[in-house]
Order: C-alpha cells, then structure tokens, then sequence
C-alpha cells in the first residue's frame, strides 16, 4: 500500500519506513515459511494462494490509495456498507453460478462464526480501517497487514489449541520491530 501510494504521487516512503516495511515483512516470511517449503505439492498450492492474494492486496492498495485521494463527504459506515452491500451481492452471484449451495450448512458455530465474522470483521474493523484511512498516513494503515496474521495464530493458539513455537515468537518480534520502525520514521520522508 505504501508503494502504491507513493508510485500515484502521495507519500514519499523514506529510507525508516522502508526498513520498517522490510522488517515486518521478514516477519510474515518467518510466520508462513514452513507452509512455502512444506511438501512438493501443498508448498506450490500453497506458494500459488500467497502470490494469488498478493495480486489481490496489489488491487485493494490501488483502492485504498484512490479512497484516500478521493475524500468526499461520505460518512466511513455508509461507505463500508455500500462496498460491503455489492461485495456480498457479487460473491452471492459467483457461488450460484459455480453451485456452492448445495453445500451450505448451517450448524450454531458456523452460525456464530459467521455472526463474528459480520460484526466483528465486518461492521467494526472495515469501518475502523476506513476512518483510519482518512486520517492517518497510509504507510501506518498499511501496517494491518502485518498484525493481522500475528493476532490470528495468538487467536489460533488460545481457541484453537494450535502450537506457539519460538517460531512464532520470532515472527511476532520481527513484525512488532517493523511497526516500531514505521511509526517512528518521520512524515513524508528520511
């Protein structure tokens, strides 16, 4: 995102942010390696999703970049509402045209989930992440990115009863070392 921004003439990305950037990044890499190297078939799968969704965040910085920009006096909940509004009605579309519904099934916890999913994921932090657009440098909202994955396997680790390994550990430092790093860096460049 902050590349984005700055390759369509918004934020200059100073030499910190950038270390700050890579650092955290470093700690992505840390996070999700043994997934990459993991067997001949699930680490190219695998390795195929990653590059999938980074095609897919290339799109959303060109759209949070321009979202930026283009401030208009929308209210940030009617804006997450609407997008969520055609995105719901085209994944809608997508899962009738390649026959998903025969295999929808609702028990209490996808219930649950999926009512987390909405309130949570949804309404707070889609909207929480527009506000945040509009008023912070778009190198700090792009550091979501790098928390997420943190807060998911400590999620993971506390529901879920999946492994804490030093591993782990060292991700999290890398990633908290290059938030530091960003939010420390001066506006606009260094």
């Amino acid at each position: 995102m902050a590349g984005t921004e700055a390759t369509l003439g918004g934020e200059r990305l100073g030499a910190r942010t950038l270390l700050g950037l890579a650092t955290g990044f470093s700690g992505i890499v840390v996070l999700i390696w043994p997934s990459l190297i993991g067997s001949e078939v699930n680490g190219r799968w695998f390795g195929l999703g990653v590059l999938l969704v980074q095609c897919a965040c290339v799109g959303w910085a060109i759209g949070s970049s321009l979202s930026k920009r283009t401030h208009q006096g929308t209210s940030v909940v009617a804006a997450s509402a609407l997008q969520q509004l055609f995105a719901g009605v085209i994944m809608l579309a997508v899962a009738t045209v390649l026959g998903e519904w025969p295999h929808l099934t609702l028990t209490t916890r996808t219930a649950a989930a999926e009512a987390y999913l909405i309130v949570s994921g949804s309404l707070v932090a889609y909207s929480a992440y527009l506000y945040a657009l509009r008023h912070l440098p778009i190198s700090t909202v792009s550091l979501y990115a790098y928390i997420n994955p943190i807060i998911a396997v400590l999620l993971g680790t506390l529901v879920a009863s999946e492994p804490f390994t030093l591993r782990v550990v060292a991700a999290a430092v890398l990633v908290l070392a290059g938030i530091t790093i960003v939010r420390r860096a001066p506006r606009g460049g260094s």
